[in-house]
């Protein structure tokens, strides 16, 4: 199902989450932009592969993860 919502409707919608499922939120929206980032890193070392640059892109991006992933096994 596709609904067309404008950013307001859903702040207004997220505002009624109660407190897990907003960090829960937070957490997925955190993931995509993770992800979108390691994407777009590695489409940009196929076309100009400077693969010192990319090395230390995927470094922040694996320590970024394994921040997360302790977090989350924490419960913090």
């Amino acid at each position: 199902m596709k609904l067309n919502l404008t950013i307001e409707q859903i702040l207004t919608l997220v505002k009624q989450l109660p407190p897990d499922q907003k960090k829960e939120l937070a957490q997925e929206l955190e993931k995509e932009g993770i992800d979108e980032r390691f994407f777009d890193l590695l489409n940009h070392a196929r076309e100009n592969p400077e693969w010192h640059e990319f090395s230390a892109e995927a470094d922040f991006i694996r320590r970024k993860l394994y921040e997360k992933l302790c977090q989350l096994k924490g419960g913090k």
